[in-house]
Order: structure tokens, then C-alpha cells, then sequence
């Protein structure tokens, strides 16, 4: 089994430490051991910070600091057979980004180890949280607009942008990508996009004192479970 597992994943242009990491997962489920258990770490020894898989460029890693453990979760369940792994928990994880409920924060800790444990959180704060911070801002920008009888939506991003950064979205944008040596182009990948996003909350943290900076992550954390509730019906989980 783990070599037919390893010649479909030598088709993805896997090095050897992640073909290791996929074969022990598989073997690990075989042996009547927890698909979370085994996918956790997988996800600890997984070196690849990217792959290219059917023509799809696929990041893990962004700025080499920043680990979206939800998209190399959902990459490698798709190597488990279906007879190992429940629907719904399998539907939970790629759906909703849970785990079943055996699994505490101290397992996911201990399987990502401390490095990748860590840049999970840099991404958590840095991506998840900005993003969900730029929208909460959003909405107080409408609604200040809306009480002073503006309508449309003009320049409300650059309001929201000199609020949270202290300058407008083109000119930041702009800094962005002249530093990432890609001239003053508007236009983003997805994986560009992300990492613009974790840049953003880096200059955020740089210009914020420690009371502005733990006030907008609480206020982006509150609305990020509120949104998990409504959607969901259930309480929002961080690992």
C-alpha cells in the first residue's frame, strides 16, 4: 500500500521527507490508529513549504513564516480511503476546519511541534484575524457614512486603510509589491493576496501600541466567532 502511495505522490513532485510523511500516515490509519492522529503528524513532518499538483500551485507556507495548516489538512485527507475515515468527519475538517473532538490543542501542539506550531499562529493572527479585523472596520466605516447620508461605497477601503495602516490601499498595495520586486502591478494571486494581507498585519503591529493591537485582535477574534456561529451553530475552535 505505501508504495503505490508513493508513486502517486512522486507524480506531485514530492521530496522524500513528505513521500516518508504520507507513507507513515497511511501505514499509522492501517494499523487501526486515529485518522486525526495519523494526519496530525503527517502534518509534523511535512517538509514542502509548496507543491504543484495538476498545473495548481499550492502554498503552505507564506513569507517562509506563516503555516495554513487547513490547506496541507485538506491536501493529505484526500490520500485517506474513504473506509478510514468517516464522512462526517471528514466533511467537518474540510468544511468547517475541525478536528474530531478527541483531539485537545495540546495534541495539535505536540504533533506540529514548536516551529510550526508557532507559524500557525502567524498565520491564524496574521492572515485569518487580519482579514476578519478589515472587515469588522468595514462595516463601522459604512455605518459612520451611512448616519452622515453617504451611500456608495466610494473610498471606503482607503478609510478603512488609513484607520488600520495609516495610508491608502494603492499607495501600501504599492509598497507591497515593489518589495516583493513585482513593480506596482494591482493584480494578486490568491497566494499573493495572502501574504499581502499577513504584510499588512505586520505594518499594523509595527504602527500600534500594545493596547490598540490586543483591542483590534479581540475585536476581529469576537466577530470571527460570532460569523462561526451564525454560519455553523456552533462555536468557533482554535488549535
Amino acid at each position: 500500500m505505501t508504495s503505490n502511495l508513493r508513486n502517486l505522490s512522486l507524480n506531485a513532485g514530492q521530496n522524500e521527507r513528505s513521500l516518508d510523511a504520507l507513507g507513515e500516515m497511511y501505514d499509522s490509519i492501517s494499523k487501526g490508529n486515529p485518522w486525526a492522529i495519523a494526519l496530525l503528524g503527517a502534518i509534523g513532518r511535512w517538509s514542502l513549504p509548496a507543491e504543484q499538483i495538476n498545473n495548481l500551485n499550492i502554498q503552505y507556507f507564506l513569507a517562509g513564516e506563516a503555516f495554513d495548516w487547513l490547506l496541507l489538512a485538506e491536501r493529505l485527507v484526500r490520500e485517506i480511503p474513504e473506509n478510514y475515515i468517516p464522512e462526517a468527519d471528514k466533511n467537518a475538517l474540510l468544511f468547517r476546519g475541525r478536528l474530531p473532538s478527541y483531539i485537545t490543542t495540546t495534541d495539535f501542539k505536540m504533533a506540529l511541534g514548536p516551529e510550526k506550531y508557532r507559524a500557525h499562529l502567524n498565520y491564524f493572527y496574521g492572515v485569518v484575524l487580519e482579514e476578519m479585523l478589515w472587515h469588522v472596520t468595514s462595516n463601522e466605516v459604512e455605518k459612520a457614512r451611512t448616519v452622515k447620508g453617504l451611500q456608495h461605497a466610494i473610498g471606503v477601503d482607503d478609510e478603512v486603510s488609513y484607520r488600520l495602516y495609516r495610508s491608502s490601499l494603492k499607495a501600501l498595495t504599492g509598497r507591497f509589491q515593489k518589495e516583493n520586486g513585482r513593480g506596482r502591478s494591482m493584480k494578486f494571486t490568491f497566494t499573493q493576496y495572502q501574504e499581502f494581507v499577513y504584510w499588512l498585519f505586520k505594518k499594523r503591529i509595527s504602527i500600534s501600541d500594545n493596547a490598540r493591537a490586543a483591542s483590534d485582535t479581540k475585536k476581529s477574534l469576537d466577530a470571527l466567532q460570532q460569523l462561526v456561529l451564525e454560519k455553523t451553530g456552533s462555536e468557533f475552535i482554535s488549535y
